[in-house]
This record gives structure tokens, sequence and C-alpha cells, in this order.
């Protein structure tokens, strides 16, 4: 740490990070005279009436040229979201909104939000600057997020033409993983349970999953052991099976739906190293690396 603040003296980089943060973005804005890639910027302590927003909270949206050119050429029928948690020292949340390239099943991220929060009155706002930028022919159909109906009502809000909500199979699994150990104490019961679902959620024919769904829960009404997660699953899976089922996708999606984790995993130990920023400068930079990497890759 010593070192790397010795390196940002030198540079004439500020020591605070509130002053850093401040160059750092003014200095992003000056860079191309055509597009302000800062979409909103509020920091701690300053107010913003255009903003539900209280004094110490903190909102920045940041999407390049070329990201916006990204999400045009890719957006335009399916989006996600995805919220990244610890990555600086401050306790801010990433929110990044993804694209897939289908050719090679990547998500790219098109925009950023960092924040304090990531209640309606941060995510309405971030939604509301995006479209502002965008032309109103952008009409995503489908989005892929994880278990938030906050976000999903915003978004449906901000863009009408969304139809489809489709959870993150990293995040249904993640569930499915912890409500099974913590509502399952026989273990040899508990793998077969999670097993099932693993197969249930792949099955492609609507006939066919709804037999194997029958199957399921009535196996699960015959083991006492499982009569916690089978309440459980009646309650928040059965009803939403629409959301979680492959057989139900009536749009055009990729092979995978966990392309919000897979970039998280890609910030986190490529471009971070695994470690968390001891100020926001750092991430930011990291994102700017990225966003070029991007730029190299797609040539734009």
């Amino acid at each position: 740490m010593a070192i790397q603040a010795s390196l940002e003296r030198k540079k004439g980089i500020a020591s605070d990070d509130a002053t850093a943060t401040d160059d750092y973005l003014r200095e992003l804005r000056s860079s191309d005279c055509s597009w302000d890639p800062v979409l909103h910027y509020k920091p701690c302590g300053i107010g913003d009436d255009s903003l539900p927003l209280k004094m110490d909270d903190f909102f920045l949206v940041l999407m390049t040229k070329a990201q916006r050119d990204l999400l045009l050429r890719f957006g335009n029928s399916l989006i996600a979201i995805d919220a990244t948690h610890q990555l600086t020292m401050h306790g801010f949340l990433l929110t990044t909104i993804l694209v897939v390239d289908q050719d090679t099943n990547s998500g790219l991220p098109v925009c950023f939000c960092l924040s304090s929060g990531v209640s309606e009155s941060f995510i309405r706002p971030m939604f509301d600057v995006i479209k502002s930028r965008l032309p109103e022919s952008f009409a995503p159909t489908t989005m892929i997020s994880d278990d938030d109906n906050v976000c999903w009502n915003v978004a449906r809000s901000v863009f009408p033409t969304l139809k489809n909500h489709i959870l993150c199979i990293w995040h249904i699994d993640k569930n499915w993983r912890r409500q099974c150990r913590e509502k399952i104490r026989d273990q040899g019961v508990r793998l077969r349970v999670y097993k099932e679902l693993c197969v249930l959620r792949r099955i492609r024919s609507v006939p066919e999953f709804e037999q194997a769904l029958c199957a399921f829960m009535s196996s699960l009404r015959d083991e006492d052991a499982a009569a916690d997660f089978r309440t459980y699953f009646e309650k928040y899976y059965i009803p939403r099976k629409e959301m979680w089922a492959i057989c139900y996708r009536h749009c055009e999606l990729p092979g995978t739906t966990a392309h919000p984790e897979a970039f998280h995993r890609v910030l986190k130990y490529v471009y971070l190293h695994g470690k968390r920023c001891r100020r926001v400068l750092l991430l930011l930079r990291a994102l700017k690396r990225l966003v070029k990497d991007l730029v190299f890759q797609y040539r734009l």
C-alpha cells in the first residue's frame, strides 16, 4: 500500500479517494468531446435534486461510446444485470448491464453503475439515464437477473418491451444448494433432491417437464426428511417455473444464463487479481482496462 501511495503521489494523484475519483472522472469526460461516458455522478456529501438519494449516498453510471455500440449491437433482444458486492473498501455495489454475444456465448459489460445501495432509488435512475442515451428503436424483450423483483419491475417500467424474466442459473443453483443444506438434514436425501432439481431444470420438453415435476413433488411428499424443502419449493419455485425451467423459454436464449457470474469472476480475478480495491479510483481504472480490451476484441 505504501509503495502504491508513493507512486500515486508522483503521478499527481490526490491522496484522498474522493478527490482522486473526481479528478479521474473529469479527465474521463474531457477525453472525448463527442461522447460523455459519465452518464451521471453524485459523490458522497453532495446533494442532487434530480435523484431520490440521501446526501451521503454515492451514485455513478458509466457507459463509453464503445459500450453503447455493443449494447445496440447485441442487446436489442436480451440484456442481463448483476450486482457485485465487496469490490471496494467502501462497501459500494457494482451493478453491471451485460449483453450476450451468442457466437462466442460471452457476456459483455455495456454499462457500470457504482453505488452505495441497490434499492429502487438507485436502480430507476440508472435505467433512466441509460435509456436517455439510446435510440427509441432499442427494445429488449428478455432480461436475465438474480431473484430480485425490484430490479425487474423497474427495468420493465423503463423498457416496456421487456416481457420475459429469466433467473440467472448461478443464483438459482446457489439458492437451491443453500436451502437443501438448511432444510434437509439427511445427507443422502439432500444429494438426491439437489440432483433431481438439476435434471428437472434442464428438461426441454414442456410435457416431459410437467410429468417429471409431478413425480418430483410426489417423491418429496413421501420423504419426511424433505418436508421443509417441499414447502419452500412449492411456495417460491412452482409458481415461477417459467422463470427457471428451460422448457418454458419462449425466446431465443444462449445455452447458459450464467453470464453475470462469469463476468464477475473475470473482473474479480483477472482485472482485480482477487483483491478488494482500497480506493474507488483503482476499481474505475480496472473497469477502464476491461472496456479497452473489449474495444480491441471487437475492433470498435
